[in-house]
């Protein structure tokens, strides 16, 4: 459900620190999107399958444009 509370307190923050919450969401649904494929795995044959698994579900994940991006600046 929305809260107007919980969005009028982000905006009590700084534009930078809004920035970074906005980053780290950004990171913790990598971390999540990668756990979600090494998690079903029990064990790697050696790290060369790690990395391969890695690099295949990173260019799987889904992209979009991040509001730093879109404006042209970054972090």
């Amino acid at each position: 459900m929305f809260s107007t509370n919980n969005l009028s307190n982000y905006f009590k923050y700084l534009q930078e620190i809004r920035n970074l919450i906005y980053t780290t969401n950004a990171i913790e649904g990598f971390h999540r999107q990668i756990r979600k494929v090494t998690k079903t795995k029990g064990a790697f044959s050696c790290e060369t399958a790690l990395l391969k698994l890695l690099y295949m579900a990173v260019q799987n994940l889904p992209r979009g444009d991040t509001p730093a991006q879109k404006n042209g600046t970054s972090l």
